[in-house]
Order: C-alpha cells, then sequence, then structure tokens
C-alpha cells in the first residue's frame, strides 16, 4: 500500500538532536538556518511511504515471510517478532527533490547543508510516525512492535533489495539501493514493524547488541538511534 504524506512543518527539536546539541538550544544563527531549511525542504520533498503485511514464521535463523522467499536473518529481528504472527515491511522516503537540495547545499553553504541533513532525517521519521498511524488505524485489533530498522542489531542491510523487490518500492516510491547497501534517495527508511493478536513485550536493546555500533553517526557526536 502506497500513501502520499503532507508536512505541514518539521520538528525542530528533533533536527536540533540530529545537529548533535542534546537538549541544548542553539544560538539564533543556527535557528535561523533551521528556519530557511525546512522551507527549502517542504518545497522539495515528495513525502511518502509504502508497506506490506506478511504472515511471519520463526525458522532456524530467522523469519521467514510466509509466501515469499525473503527470511530476515539473524537473532536480533527473531527477538524483535517474538510473539508476533505477523510483519509488515515499511519503506518511507522524501524523494530525490531533497537530495537535489542538499548537493546544491553543499556547493553554495555547508553549514546549511549539515542543517539541511538534520532536517531531512527529521522529517523522515514524521513520514515513518504517519506510516504507523495509517497501519494502526488499518489494523484496530492488532498490537505493534517498535519499528526495527535493517542494519540494526545483526539484521543485515545487505537484505535491503529483496525488501525492496516485495514492496515495489523501485515503481511505488522511486526508492533503491545501491551495490554498497546505501538508499537511494538518502532519506529513506526500510524498516521492520511486527504485529500481534496480544500485547507485546517489545524492548529496544540499545547500542551494545547492533552491528553498525563501530560506525555509527548517532554514538560519534553523543546520540542514539531508537533500536
Amino acid at each position: 500500500m502506497r500513501q502520499t504524506v503532507e508536512l505541514n512543518g518539521l520538528q525542530y527539536a528533533e533536527a536540533i538532536r540530529y545537529l548533535g546539541y542534546g537538549d541544548a538550544m542553539p544560538g539564533e544563527d543556527v535557528l535561523a538556518l533551521l528556519r530557511a531549511g525546512e522551507q527549502a525542504l517542504l518545497a522539495a520533498a515528495t513525502p511518502q511511504f509504502a508497506y506490506r503485511v506478511f504472515s511471519a514464521q520463526a525458522v532456524q535463523g530467522g523469519i521467514a515471510l510466509v509466501g515469499t522467499q525473503l527470511i530476515l536473518r539473524g537473532n536480533s529481528i527473531l527477538e524483535h517478532l517474538a510473539g508476533c504472527d505477523q510483519a509488515a515491511l515499511l519503506c518511507a522516503t522524501l524523494g530525490a527533490g531533497v537530495d537535489a537540495l542538499t548537493r546544491t547545499a553543499q556547493v553554495r553553504d555547508m553549514a546549511q547543508a549539515v542543517v539541511l541533513d538534520a532536517l531531512g532525517s527529521a522529517a523522515v521519521e514524521q513520514v515513518c510516525a504517519r506510516a504507523e498511524e495509517h497501519m494502526r488505524a488499518s489494523f484496530p485489533n492488532r498490537f505493534f512492535t517498535y519499528r526495527f530498522g535493517l542494519g540494526y542489531g545483526d539484521l543485515p542491510l545487505a537484505q535491503a533489495g529483496e525488501f525492496f523487490q516485495l514492496l515495489d518500492a523501485s515503481r511505488a516510491l522511486g526508492v533503491a539501493v545501491t551495490a554498497g547497501n546505501s538508499f537511494v534517495p538518502r532519506k529513506t527508511v526500510a524498516c521492520v514493524i511486527g504485529m500481534s493478536e496480544r500485547e507485546i513485550q517489545s524492548m529496544r536493546k540499545g547500542c551494545a547488541t547492533c552491528n553498525l555500533r563501530k560506525t555509527c553517526g548517532y554514538r560519534a557526536r553523543g546520540d542514539r538511534c531508537g533500536y
């Protein structure tokens, strides 16, 4: 299912966190960049998401999506989907326009480019939140886990190609994955959400069990993601 999203404003607090300020408030110069960047990003973005729900079955080494050839690999996804009989594959993106906007800023004003990158990260999280709202409304009698991104824990980022094929992400969203497992457009999120008929005890694990902990940009600036 594909849906477009209208973003009327961006969450500055989240963008400020991505910039590395934590709970502190940046100076007026950065706030001015945020305000200008917000307007430019909202004009350039084409926010949208797509998701599909599959029956999920635990197998040796991971979670099989019934009716497909894809097995989500690793102990982390097994733990995340424990007690779930379904798994939703979700992809959200801001579209290619934001990439073009950021590339232009990198040539003209690197400070603005950095702020645009942070705003883009905050914006795609807002698109994910809208997608979750849509899913919860569509499946009102189900319980949901939090979003578990490809590359979290030991869930291989290398499975993105198969993941996107099941969502027909190239046609539906204009999303692709490079040979190095980077997403295009850059502000794209791919994640798994578990679904169950019973309340789920789904716990975030933290940095110690994530396979990106040695290269994580969040940790480098004293922050963390949602894992």
